[in-house]
């Protein structure tokens, strides 16, 4: 072949080159494009998931709250009724208390009394002015009162209830009133210390007596003698050589009035509607020193036991 046909060919050759580069190019960047538009697929899915993930979980967020609002709203209802319940049984609480405990309008002064003879009470009416005398009277006692506690400042306030020094009222019994002897044996049918209670001897002379007021139709003293026994002469060791009658219930321990005089209390009070005042000047006519201390006291014993 001639030299000018070889060049020619080469010439023609050489110029097809550069398409067939390109189109190679074209070729590799399409396959990386295809590859990254997957992996932009695939995150994309993966976004997609974690985002309905997401919202569900705002949903299920959603509906607790919703429910402890609900619960929350019904704990508030709940908490108003208890507060409405307390606020009522306190009404109730201080109402009892105040008739119980508190102090009486119709409260009336001993001083005020005078009995002339068995069949005839005279009420001393005071004035306006003598109220109002004594009214100054007790200011001006007050003031000075005050005057001296002032300057004493080592005096230290007075306490409720009894005092130190007081010798206070006391189980005096009443001198007037019967006495009625009530005798406590050993129950029958009862085995002390292994010992029948019919196998115990009775002592003389070494009965333990107390006493109790008590009120029937008419005020009297019941004076309580327990019986002491010993027992049989061939009984085991360790049993006591002298044993007491037990001692009976009281509603009071160690207090000298009988059940049914706080029973006729009570019932004077809130049945009768008989103030206490009135019915502890009944008791002092039947010579029965009763003081509103011990009554208040009693009572608030008896209502601490009952709860």
């Amino acid at each position: 072949m001639p030299k000018a046909q070889r060049s020619i060919r080469h010439n023609h050759s050489y110029g097809k080159c550069p398409e067939t580069c390109k189109l190679s190019r074209l070729r590799v960047e399409k396959e990386q494009l295809k590859k990254e538009n997957e992996q932009f697929r695939q995150i994309f899915d993966a976004a997609v998931d974690e985002f309905n993930k997401l919202k569900r979980r705002i949903e299920q967020q959603k509906g607790e709250l919703n429910c402890e609002k609900e619960a929350n709203k019904d704990l508030e209802k709940r908490i108003r009724q208890l507060e409405r319940e307390l606020s009522n049984e306190r009404g109730k609480a201080n109402k009892f208390a105040s008739m119980l405990f508190g102090l009486k309008s119709e409260k009336l002064k001993l001083s005020d009394i005078k009995v002339e003879d068995r069949n005839s009470i005279v009420v001393e009416e005071i004035s306006e002015s003598e109220i109002t005398n004594a009214g100054e009277d007790e200011s001006a006692g007050e003031k000075e009162k005050k005057t001296e506690a002032e300057k004493d400042n080592d005096t230290e306030k007075r306490k409720s209830g009894g005092q130190d020094g007081h010798k206070g009222n006391g189980r005096k019994i009443p001198k007037g009133l019967q006495i009625v002897d009530r005798i406590i044996r050993l129950p029958e049918g009862e085995v002390i210390h292994g010992i029948p209670a019919e196998n115990w001897t009775e002592q003389n002379g070494m009965d333990e007596v107390s006493y109790t007021i008590r009120k029937k139709v008419e005020w009297y003293v019941e004076r309580t003698i327990r019986r002491k026994y010993t027992p049989p002469a061939n009984y085991a060791p360790g049993v006591p050589k002298i044993i007491t009658a037990p001692m009976p219930a009281k509603l009071i321990q160690q207090g000298k009035y009988g059940v049914e005089v706080w029973i006729d209390i009570l019932i004077d009070k809130y049945q009768q509607h008989i103030p206490i005042q009135r019915q502890i000047f009944d008791m002092q006519q039947h010579e029965v020193n009763m003081i509103p201390g011990t009554v208040f006291g009693g009572l608030k014993t008896i209502f601490g036991a009952s709860l």
